[in-house]
């Protein structure tokens, strides 16, 4: 938990400027002009496990500006995957939508820590020296698990 706000604004590649808070308290708030998303930093928590509070700030805030930065391809692949569930008669009601729905996001939380570790690896790595991998092999392989099983019933 946080005890200072960490605000700070920029440019998406896009064009439009986005904005991201860190603390006071638990949630982040992520988003575009005033629509920003307060949520709780599950995420975070299990990938930046045993991190320095500076890093775990700095990290934090790159992977809330992926989600912002990956947010048009993360509406592409929402599309594809509820075209491609309807094609293929995949519709089985409102559950295979909530999974489906988590299976999104989930590959969307992917992409986000991908960029992360691309927007800065050395640092990234620096930050990791001496923390045991187990929570970042955890989320990696459950995340894996769940995008993989949401393309599996949606193709079957």
């Amino acid at each position: 938990m946080n005890n200072k706000k960490i605000l700070l604004t920029k440019k998406m590649w896009y064009g439009i400027n986005a904005s991201v808070i860190i603390g006071p308290g638990f949630l982040h708030r992520a988003g575009h002009g005033i629509f920003l998303l307060p949520h709780p930093p599950i995420v975070d928590c299990i990938l930046r496990y045993g991190l320095r509070e500076n890093d775990r700030n700095k990290l934090s805030v790159i992977h809330e500006f992926a989600h912002l930065k990956t947010t048009p391809f993360a509406i592409v692949y929402t599309f594809l995957v509820f075209f491609v569930a309807y094609t293929n008669n995949n519709y089985v009601g409102w559950r295979m939508v909530l999974f489906l729905i988590l299976s999104i996001h989930t590959a969307w939380e992917m992409l986000s820590e991908g960029v992360t570790i691309l927007d800065d690896s050395h640092r990234y790595m620096a930050s990791y020296e001496g923390i045991p991998i187990l929570p970042r092999a955890c989320f990696w392989t459950i995340t894996s698990f769940i995008v993989i099983e949401g393309w599996y019933f949606v193709l079957l």
